[in-house]
């Protein structure tokens, strides 16, 4: 790095020899001027001292570098730093644009490095938000799945229902539903668990070929209809089931219709009213 005062003192008092010039690595230059210098040098020991032509040499080959020199040392001192560094020193612009570019990119990286951590920590929020979801919804799974090791195949129906009640579109509750009524017997509710499941996202279709639990729906005649449709319930039969499920629900919905008029919540009007509306 060259300084811009230290290049103006050096035209200022070295100037004639070229040394400034030397300085700022512009040799052509510097050699002109000591060029100059050593013209006058040897002129003024060859030529005599009589000769009147003897000074106006001298004077030129003397007093042109050193007046140049001089506007040099000016010039120099009135530039601006950055001019003069941008001019002089490239060397340095460089490596400090070099020295700015890497900040930027460390700057980049830190932030880069900032937001894949803050995404990495959402990450792990929702894993535990998921987590929490999944420790409610265990309970009644775990019960369920050692109720059916026990044989307790029945309490664990209810249990899977109660699952069922908080996650009812998990395919794995439907699964292991269908599974426990299949081993009951239960072919329409098996049937329509296991539809259940595969319309949720259970792939497992080598399991339900093989799963022993599910031997029992192997067995019946819609099986093979129920497997050729990719494991899905005909949409003829699903009407029919939903219809059922409607029945049901209104054939219980009218019971407790009847009871609270039996205890006397309902009058014979209000039963009348509410009775004609379900039936609709």
């Amino acid at each position: 790095m060259k300084n811009k005062n230290q290049t103006a003192i050096l035209a200022l008092f070295l100037g004639l020899f070229g040394t400034h010039r030397f300085h700022l690595g512009q040799r052509a230059l510097g050699f002109l001027h000591f060029g100059f210098f050593l013209a006058g040098f040897i002129l003024m020991l060859v030529i005599p001292n009589h000769i009147p032509i003897k000074t106006s040499f001298l004077s030129f080959f003397f007093g042109l570098p050193i007046i140049v020199s001089f506007i040099d040392a000016i010039l120099f001192l009135s530039m601006d730093k950055e001019d003069f560094d941008a001019k002089y020193n490239n060397k340095g612009i460089s490596e400090t644009h070099l020295e700015e570019t890497e900040n930027i990119e460390n700057r980049k990286k830190i932030q880069q490095d900032r937001d894949n951590f803050i995404k990495q920590q959402r990450q792990i929020r929702v894993q535990q938000k998921n987590q929490k979801v999944t420790t409610i919804v265990n309970p009644f799974e775990k019960s369920g799945l050692q109720k059916f090791k026990d044989y307790d195949f029945d309490g664990a129906i209810e249990d899977f229902e109660k699952a069922l009640s908080v996650r009812e579109n998990d395919p794995n509750i439907h699964f292991k539903l269908a599974c426990a009524y299949a081993t009951t017997e239960q072919a329409d509710e098996a049937f329509y668990h296991l539809d259940r499941s595969v319309a949720l996202g259970f792939k497992d279709f080598e399991q339900i070929k093989t799963a022993d639990e599910l031997s029992f729906l192997r067995l019946q005649d819609e099986f093979e209809n129920f497997q050729n449709n990719n494991f899905r319930l005909s949409q003829k039969i699903l009407k029919k089931e939903k219809n059922l499920t409607e029945s049901s629900n209104l054939l219980e919905q009218l019971q407790k219709l009847a009871e609270l008029r039996e205890r006397g919540l309902l009058t014979e009007q209000e039963y009348t009213h509410r009775k004609h509306i379900l039936l609709q």
